[in-house]
């Protein structure tokens, strides 16, 4: 889950997708927790 997570946001690095990396990373976080 990890390596894909940071495959996406790596994918998303210009500036107008950061939003949508960072909404990734927190729905990440509200399944694993």
């Amino acid at each position: 889950m990890a390596k894909m997570l940071i495959s996406i946001y790596s994918g998303l690095e210009d500036e107008k997708s950061s939003t949508s990396s960072i909404k990734i990373v927190d729905l990440a976080y509200d399944t694993t927790s």
